[in-house]
């Protein structure tokens, strides 16, 4: 399990943690158009082998963004159930595979092979601004929590804040500056 020390830089509050996701949202769809010529490409291609990058690049940039979507969407979903007063859905409590130190994304949030932005783009739009609604309506001190595979017990904040995370890491991998 890793320390979640780090989510504490996303913010220390539901809107603060949300206008860090707004601004790693939009970083990340500036980095897509920087790929547009390559959008199909997997970025290990792109980067070249002389490159060194602590990511495989094994997706495209098609790839990750459907992926980050993907996820966006579930995080959305577990955060609003932890906003609410729902019975929490049992899910087996163990800790997610890695590979060569590196987390695995579970098979439901794993891209196809990679569909055009204007495809992508509406859903985008609709799944972000419900996801950055989610984060705004977020009670910092409810104590529910829902276990995520690799950092463990989350409440709905801790959720929002690994959302920043992994958009910021998806922004990355996606090797444009």
């Amino acid at each position: 399990m890793i320390d979640t020390a780090f989510l504490s830089r996303y913010g220390s509050t539901p809107a603060e943690t949300a206008e860090h996701l707004r601004t790693a949202l939009a970083d990340f769809e500036t980095a897509l158009t920087q790929c547009e010529s390559r959008w199909f490409v997997p970025i290990r291609e792109h980067l070249g082998a002389g490159e060194p990058s602590r990511y495989q690049g094994l997706w495209s940039p098609a790839q990750q963004a459907e992926h980050v979507l993907k996820a966006n969407i579930a995080f959305s979903k577990v955060m609003h159930l932890l906003n609410g007063t729902r019975e929490l859905p049992e899910i087996p409590r163990e800790f997610g595979p890695m590979h060569e130190g590196r987390r695995i994304a579970p098979e439901n949030l794993e891209p196809g092979e990679g569909l055009p932005w204007a495809q992508l783009e509406p859903q985008w739009r609709e799944t972000n601004a419900r996801l950055l609604t989610v984060v705004e309506a977020i009670d910092p001190a409810s104590s529910r929590t829902f276990w995520h595979r690799y950092l463990g017990e989350l409440n709905a904040f801790g959720w929002a804040r690994m959302a920043c995370g992994h958009v910021r890491d998806h922004r990355r991998q996606l090797g444009v500056s």
